[in-house]
């Protein structure tokens, strides 16, 4: 099962920017003598071989502390034997030292925030979640997990292995979903549970459903799998124009052949995601499959 740790808005980004950009770059040493127009990295930002190849792209600083309106310029000069980046407009508050940055070539950042909320939407993965047994309880109310709104996204039921009677993880044999007014309810033919053993749902999650999207907050967060949500986004962004100055054919070609390459990455992560599913596979009467998809009281049992 793919990992439900929170994943941040600044980890996504510099994902993003990792798989899209020719030239990425993330610091966090910028000098203190920097100002409203300037931006100064002895370290990462002096480098000859570079060129111009920032300018005309975009400067975020990505510290927590720093406003909405002070996040984004664009790089209007680059001096590579200093390190010293000129933006515009003006920052209302410079820059402090140490201050974590990212340097963006050819696309926008912000554009790139507002594209991860999109994604969401698209990004869809199996994942457990986990209820406590109650001895002798057959009926388990799921409305404490917000995002589960159809009884067709549990694909089964099991029980972890150390638990009454079981030496593995086993399925549950007998259950249903049905939905009780507007709450989602676990059903049990019979209650095979000690008391404080777990159960465990496998669903399929949404991840655009019961979140709302990130905000511009560094630290806001989701649960979609990192791997999955950032090729999502890159592959919407390198179906635009790039955002920058050099719009040239030769990038031009080469974010076409980036945006194919990336397509192929985010369909083998999905297709990674996906085949966890199918095991173990669970008892569904006279066959085996993947059952629980009852959408009435009525529901069949699995």
């Amino acid at each position: 099962m793919p990992t439900t740790a929170p994943v941040t808005l600044r980890a996504v980004r510099v994902e993003v920017l990792h798989l899209t950009q020719p030239y990425p770059l993330v610091g966090g040493t910028p000098a203190s003598g920097a100002s409203t127009t300037t931006f100064t990295d002895a370290l990462d930002l002096v480098d000859p071989l570079l060129g111009g190849v920032y300018v005309g792209g975009w400067l975020l600083r990505s510290n927590p502390t720093v406003l909405g309106n002070d996040r984004e310029r664009r790089i209007t000069a680059h001096n590579t034997a200093t390190g010293v980046l000129t933006v515009a407009p003006a920052f209302t508050v410079a820059p402090a030292a140490s201050e974590e940055y990212e340097v963006w070539s050819t696309d926008r950042p912000t554009l790139v925030e507002r594209l991860v909320n999109r994604a969401l939407w698209r990004v869809r993965a199996p994942i457990d979640t986990a209820l406590v047994g109650v001895a002798g309880q057959r009926q388990y109310d799921l409305s404490e997990e917000a995002w589960l709104l159809r009884p067709s996204q549990v694909l089964g039921v099991y029980a972890r292995a150390g638990q009454t009677g079981r030496t593995e993880d086993s399925p549950v044999e007998g259950w249903r979903i049905y939905q009780d007014g507007h709450t989602l309810v676990l059903d049990l033919r019979e209650s095979t549970f000690g008391g404080g053993d777990t159960v465990v749902l496998r669903a399929m999650r949404d991840y655009g459903s019961g979140q709302g999207g990130l905000t511009t907050d560094e630290d806001s967060s989701t649960q979609a799998p990192l791997p999955l949500l950032a090729h999502e986004v890159a592959w919407d962004l390198c179906k635009r124009p790039p955002q920058g100055l050099d719009t040239s054919p030769d990038l031009l070609d080469q974010r076409k052949e980036r945006a194919h390459q990336i397509k192929r990455e985010l369909l083998a992560i999905r297709d990674a995601y996906r085949s966890t599913v199918s095991v173990p596979l669970f008892q569904t009467g006279e066959s085996w499959g993947i059952g629980g998809y009852g959408h009435t009281p009525g529901a069949r049992w699995a």
